[in-house]
């Protein structure tokens, strides 16, 4: 109910700081070590929670200077962090393979809800890890394909007025696709990324799976166009 949504968004927001701090835990959490020193997880928190400036509640930002930075309350503290930055980033992560992506989606689906599913990572910096995207996407596309199209119709959401459409939707960046993904060589970028793409809209058109181009950041926008 939207009220209790509310309540819960509020109590959040009191204790949080909304969402600057989510985003700030969220983006530490991923890249944490999980055998980090206890040490380093406070001088993170101190340093970029710092950012968040006034947005952070008075409790946080007084307790974070007292925050010790070795010994067992450090790595309580460190313990407690790493858990809720994974708390947080499950509302946005499906999963880390495809069987785990199917339960969420089956969860969605039960809510007559759609979805699109991305792959999350470092940028591409290497063709042989462009290649590796490519195969991601194609995994993606079989494995989500192949289950979720044998599911039960939901009308709501797998028809419109024209008839059926695509139960699987994934999204695509383009930059995972080369390595020299730049506007400085345009015609190169494209050509590259059209060679990986290709096999992509394919398997797409094959197993009927809706291909989204992720527009990204700004920088490569006229590109990605």
């Amino acid at each position: 109910p939207d009220g209790q949504e509310g309540g819960e968004r509020q109590a959040r927001d009191a204790t949080m700081g909304g969402g600057a701090v989510d985003v700030e835990l969220c983006r530490l959490g991923g890249g944490w070590p999980m055998d980090q020193e206890p040490g380093d997880v406070t001088g993170d928190l101190r340093g970029d929670f710092g950012d968040v400036g006034d947005r952070a509640t008075t409790w946080m930002r007084f307790g974070l200077r007292l925050a010790p930075d070795r010994g067992p309350l450090a790595g309580l503290l460190a313990g407690a962090a790493h858990f809720f930055a994974e708390r947080l980033a499950r509302k946005f992560i499906a999963g880390s393979n495809v069987r785990e992506v199917l339960g969420a989606i089956a969860r969605l689906r039960r809510r007559s809800l759609a979805f699109t599913v991305d792959l999350l990572g470092e940028a591409t910096i290497t063709e042989k890890e462009a290649d590796e995207s490519r195969d991601d996407y194609l995994e993606l596309i079989e494995g989500l394909s192949r289950e979720v199209n044998a599911w039960p119709q939901n009308d709501l959401i797998d028809r419109d007025d024209h008839g059926p459409m695509p139960r699987v939707n994934v999204s695509v960046k383009l930059s995972a696709l080369y390595s020299q993904f730049d506007a400085i060589d345009p015609e190169g970028s494209s050509r590259t990324v059209r060679e990986r793409l290709r096999p992509i809209l394919r398997a797409a058109r094959e197993r009927r799976v809706f291909v989204n181009i992720d527009m990204e950041q700004y920088a490569v926008k006229d590109l990605t166009l």
